[in-house]
């Protein structure tokens, strides 16, 4: 066989695939304001998924890309609008394909005669998030230029996910500059990052499936949170959070070498299933 005849071969094979559903991922957006945790809640969710049966294909955060590989944000008066353009236009085509990856892994699945599996593409950040970073009259801008509408953008998405940032809730986890440990392109301050994290909830509004995970549970249950509804999408079994009892007999205080005090101990455990 020719590369020619098998090329045809696999993309006949593949368009039956396509319309059999076998092939189509749920995309799903992970988004929030800076140091929410969606770059942890990434492999977490990678992992956890992969072992309750899907394939996963995360897709990275455009700016983090490119920031982290010497772009620095402009700050030129008047560029706002071209910066944001060639963000949305990088993160556009990076999801696209992402996406085509995951086709073409679940193609190959399917014709090699294994039975399919769930696929999800897991993005860090969607493509409204950049609504936030600038004026409206900006962003109606870059949406013109690049002949997209708020509503075009929101259908990519089959599920979002904002998760809030620790400025909000866990100020004291909050990191930004050269000392965060987790991301060192992020440039907000804690202050700037709460109202980013506002802003882009606000972006996302109207969106039919979008979930809010806040920070009243510390980060453990946090990406558990996260873990849940996407589970529920691509029909996978959710995380089960079991509470466990434990007594501690009563020791005479005096009789201990060392001071003592009372402490509340919460320990968060996830099943991996096999």
């Amino acid at each position: 066989r020719t590369v020619a005849e098998g090329q045809a071969a696999w993309r006949a094979a593949a368009a039956a695939a396509k319309a059999s559903g076998a092939t189509t991922a749920k995309v799903v957006a992970l988004t929030g304001g800076p140091c929410a945790g969606k770059s942890t809640a990434l492999a977490f969710l990678s992992d956890q998924l992969s072992r309750r049966g899907a394939d996963v294909i995360t897709c990275p955060e455009a700016a983090t890309l490119v920031m982290s590989n010497g772009v620095r944000p402009p700050t030129a008066p008047g560029v706002a609008c071209a910066w944001q353009s060639l963000m949305l236009s990088t993160m556009l085509a990076m999801e696209d394909n992402y996406k085509e990856w995951a086709a073409l892994q679940a193609t190959a699945r399917v014709l090699g005669g294994r039975p399919p599996r769930p696929s999800v593409v897991v993005c860090d950040r969607g493509a409204l998030d950049g609504k936030s970073f600038v004026e409206p009259a900006v962003w109606a801008a870059v949406l013109e230029e690049r002949g997209k509408t708020t509503e075009e953008l929101q259908a990519r998405y089959d599920l979002v996910v904002h998760l809030v940032t620790a400025a909000i809730g866990a100020a004291d986890h909050y990191e930004a500059g050269d000392g965060a440990l987790s991301n060192p392109a992020r440039f907000h301050s804690a202050a700037q990052a709460a109202d980013v994290d506002r802003a882009t909830l606000a972006a996302w509004e109207g969106h039919p499936a979008l979930v809010r995970v806040d920070n009243s549970t510390g980060f453990a249950r946090k990406v558990v949170r996260v873990l849940t509804p996407i589970c529920a999408l691509v029909g996978l079994p959710r995380p089960r959070e079991v509470t466990v009892t434990v007594t501690v007999r009563e020791i005479e205080r005096a009789a201990l070498p060392v001071p003592v005090e009372d402490v509340r101990i919460t320990i968060v455990g996830l099943h991996a299933l096999a």
